[in-house]
């Protein structure tokens, strides 16, 4: 998917590999203060990022939160990054003359979420709880008081709660990182978020006296994603028989993002409705 690289999206790296500049320039500093001048002027705020500074002779390095491409006389290789993953690189020319300066569109190469489980889950009583630095909370309805949504309680420390529409049973059930937040499957019926901090990277999926572990990438501030579908029809049945399967199905999607106010991003099922009810406190 292509993506427009401006400010505050990406860092790039910029390294000043001609070992003659042009007349007029002692080192690689003087060529980079022009780049960073001319970007100011076509309106890409861009700023040295402290202490990214390196390399030796003629070569330089330096961080900028913006990514330039200009035609002038200096080649300048550019490595653009988002965290710690390298999305492209390539070589511009830099020269001292003024030159337009445009915003560089380059595609992203495909990043595969990560599978932390996918296989069915025993439920009891219609819940599940991913903790990792705590224990799972005994007070269910606690764990989502005073949030939008109901399907996915992250009120206390270091757990989600999340509901399921069959009571007792296996439903299928996924659990993916991601590296950056991904977009909104339109397949789903229902869709939920929440923050949630985890403190330790060794998680614990559970439901009632069931227990599988899971292995975190790293600890901190997670944004979570629950979808459902099949919600009211897993209500009805409650329980299957033998020869039945759950018809309500689950993913949780998990990235790195700063605590944000959780939401409801997709409604569909009455049971997902009720829940958001006794999260609001309109229903009991």
């Amino acid at each position: 998917m292509p993506i427009g690289i401006a400010a505050g999206q990406m860092w790039v790296t910029f390294v000043f590999s001609n070992p003659n500049p042009p007349a007029g320039a002692d080192d690689s500093w003087d060529l980079f203060e022009d780049l960073q001048s001319r970007m100011r002027m076509k309106g890409l705020d861009g700023k040295l990022g402290e202490g990214r500074r390196g390399g030796g002779g003629n070569s330089r390095r330096y961080s900028m939160n913006f990514a330039p491409e200009l035609n002038g006389t200096t080649e300048v290789e550019v490595t653009y990054t988002s965290g710690s993953k390298t999305v492209a690189k390539e070589t511009i020319s830099l020269g001292l003359e003024p030159a337009p300066a445009v915003v560089r569109e380059i595609s992203e190469p495909p990043r595969d979420p990560k599978v932390l489980y996918d296989d069915f889950m025993p439920v009891h009583y219609g819940f599940m709880f991913l903790s990792a630095g705590s224990e799972p909370s005994d007070d269910l309805n606690g764990t989502r008081a005073g949030q939008r949504n109901g399907l996915q309680g992250a009120q206390a420390p270091n757990q989600l709660s999340m509901m399921t529409g069959l009571h007792t049973g296996e439903v299928p059930f996924r659990i993916e990182w991601h590296p950056d937040q991904p977009d909104v499957d339109g397949s789903w019926q229902d869709v939920v978020e929440a923050s949630v901090e985890f403190t330790e990277a060794g998680a614990l999926l559970s439901s009632f006296d069931e227990f599988v572990g899971i292995e975190l990438p790293t600890t901190g501030w997670y944004r979570a994603r629950y979808c459902a579908s099949g919600m009211d029809e897993g209500r009805e049945l409650d329980t299957p028989e033998e020869d039945e399967s759950a018809p309500d199905r689950y993913l949780l999607q998990l990235w790195l993002a700063p605590q944000t106010p959780d939401e409801v991003t997709v409604r569909g099922s009455q049971s997902a409705e009720y829940w958001h009810g006794v999260a609001t406190g309109k229903n009991s």
